[in-house]
């Protein structure tokens, strides 16, 4: 009972990080988009290349990859392991990213603990999502 407990809390909590991923880099898509915006302005004493607006949504794509197919995937791999249908291949087919993390292909260990080691790495792509962590990283991109 205890596993089917933890199982329900690590997928409601990993579907929880996933969206506020996005919500945050979406965000950046925005500000990023504009030379005006506050993000670029506290890049201006940088100099930046002209094609920086492009490179910097490059970024921010990578970071939104994973809490996309996540949040894209989760609701099935929950039907999926809710019906105990976990054959791998199976799950591979209908939810690839779910399937990866589940099986021990992406974090070397299966299952909950998966789970629990996506849920973490959410929780810091969270705090790589912070405004300042954020305009630190793309400092460090463009200043050599």
């Amino acid at each position: 009972m205890q596993k089917l407990v933890d199982l329900t809390e690590n997928i409601k909590v990993i579907r929880d990080l996933a969206k506020d991923v996005l919500k945050k880099y979406i965000r950046y898509m925005k500000d990023v988009t504009s030379e005006e915006s506050k993000i670029m302005k506290k890049l201006k004493d940088i100099n930046l290349p002209e094609n920086a607006n492009e490179q910097i949504l490059e970024i921010i794509d990578k970071s939104v990859e994973d809490a996309d197919s996540i949040l894209t995937e989760l609701e099935m791999f929950s039907e999926l392991v809710a019906n105990g249908k976990l054959g791998k291949e199976g799950m591979a087919e209908k939810c690839p990213y779910m399937a990866s993390v589940w099986f021990g292909d992406m974090y070397g260990v299966k299952g909950i603990e998966a789970l629990v080691m996506l849920r973490s790495e959410l929780e810091e792509e969270i705090t790589k999502a912070g405004k300042k962590v954020f305009l630190e990283h793309i400092r460090s991109i463009f200043v050599q």
